[in-house]
């Protein structure tokens, strides 16, 4: 059952309720234990951020804005175009692997971007597919990131659902620094014409703008 939410709690009743049995050695940075608060290896907690905790997780579901950007790298004949779907802000474009290009990979979409049981409770700043235009054939990528560095692990997330498409995050490919962690799956090459539904992207209600479309966004643990 959940800690209890008030009054006098243990370790060995986070320790339980994390799956370890009772009475055996635990300390509070063991990595199940912390779980049940979503904190991070060696950072700063104290006993009443226990208070009703749960190994039962809620999944954590929004309604999603998501816009679409065309942007251009190169120049005159060495041009290439790229479609960009989703959910991206200020911050998640310092460490997008693409440039602003020609024209301007700004800000678009939107999303509630923190929950204290996922990312460990780090900003999420992009959520998006990213491939060069229609016409060449390549698959691209979707893509969800923080602001901040986050293990690989359960802590973070198990599934990402976009618009009823689901995707684990241990079949995804992991990339961190010191400043963020990022998670990426390949998806199709995007339709030719740019409105038209990208999987797991609906259509748009408009061709390219910072607001296009909204669909279903949850994270499950």
């Amino acid at each position: 059952m959940p800690v209890p939410g008030s009054g006098t709690i243990s370790i060995n009743q986070f320790h339980v309720e994390a799956g370890g049995t009772s009475g055996t050695q635990c300390s509070l940075n063991d990595s199940d234990i912390r779980g049940l608060i979503g904190k991070g290896s060696g950072v700063q907690m104290s006993f009443n951020e226990w208070y009703g905790a749960s190994a039962s997780i809620p999944d954590w579901s929004q309604t999603m804005t998501f816009g679409q950007i065309v942007t251009v790298t190169g120049t005159q004949y060495a041009q290439i175009q790229y479609l960009n779907r989703g959910y991206r802000n200020a911050q998640g474009i310092t460490y997008d692997g693409q440039g602003n290009g020609t024209n301007g990979e700004t800000t678009y979409g939107s999303i509630t971007t923190q929950n204290s049981n996922f990312f460990s409770n780090a900003v999420i700043n992009r959520v998006r597919s990213n491939a060069q235009a229609s016409g060449v054939g390549a698959a691209g990528f979707l893509l969800v990131g923080t602001s901040s560095q986050i293990a690989n692990n359960d802590t973070a997330f198990t599934q990402m659902v976009v618009n009823g498409s689901t995707y684990n995050r241990s079949a995804a490919t992991y990339s961190s620094n010191v400043n963020q962690a990022s998670w990426s799956w390949s998806v199709s090459a995007p339709p030719s014409t740019i409105g038209n539904a990208w999987s797991p992207w609906p259509s748009t209600s408009s061709n390219a703008g910072t607001n296009v479309g909204t669909c279903n966004l949850t994270f499950k643990r």
